[in-house]
């Protein structure tokens, strides 16, 4: 599993650096006004390529731990 863990974060990494660069580009809005950033992620599995025995939830978990831990340390809100 931490094989698998390794290729998502490789392949998460520059959507989340994209991610980064977009919410701290300097931008003008009015004194007072926020911004929300709202960033979906999709992932889908081949299922021909998937691993024998993989626990699908075993994955999701994983994966959301992943995106919750890189981009707290990118400085979003999560």
């Amino acid at each position: 599993m931490a094989g698998l863990a390794d290729q998502v974060s490789a392949g998460v990494a520059p959507v989340l650096a994209q991610a980064l660069d977009l919410t701290q580009a300097p931008a003008a809005y009015a004194p007072g006004e926020s911004v929300r950033n709202t960033f979906n992620v999709n992932v889908h599995l081949d299922p021909s390529s998937a691993p024998a025995g993989l626990d699908r939830d075993a994955l999701e978990d994983a994966l959301i731990d992943l995106l919750r831990d890189t981009a707290r340390r990118h400085g979003l809100e999560v």
